[in-house]
């Protein structure tokens, strides 16, 4: 709870990581989180637009097809309007492939320019 005062008072931006239900994204947005970083749930991440939060989730989840570790697909959420931003998480490479898969997804909204921005 330090660290989230110190991080408000000074105006950066906080991010939670790997939040799995509406409890833990209500704690992390509480606490001053602006970004749910790799929300492992349909559940959580839904919950964190709720909050107000932006969404991210990793390029590698993109280009993989899928989580490495079985949580929510990044794809999934792209298709229902839960993605907001992507991350080269552990492969930077990973970005600019995954911004034209997600471009060429019909299956969402996203156009190149909105997928790269």
């Amino acid at each position: 709870e330090s660290i989230a005062a110190l991080c408000r008072a000074r105006q950066i931006a906080l991010a939670s990581h790997d939040d799995a239900t509406h409890a833990h994204v209500a704690e992390s947005h509480q606490l001053g989180s602006v970004i749910a970083e790799f929300p492992t749930t349909f559940e959580a991440a839904e919950a964190s637009r709720k909050h107000g939060m932006n969404v991210l989730m990793g390029a590698p989840n993109i280009v993989r097809g899928g989580s490495h570790s079985g949580n929510v697909a990044a794809s999934e959420l792209a298709q229902l309007g839960l993605l907001d931003i992507l991350s080269s998480d552990y492969y930077p490479a990973s970005l600019l492939d995954a911004a034209f898969r997600v471009a060429d997804d019909e299956s969402n909204r996203f156009t190149l320019p909105q997928a790269v921005r």
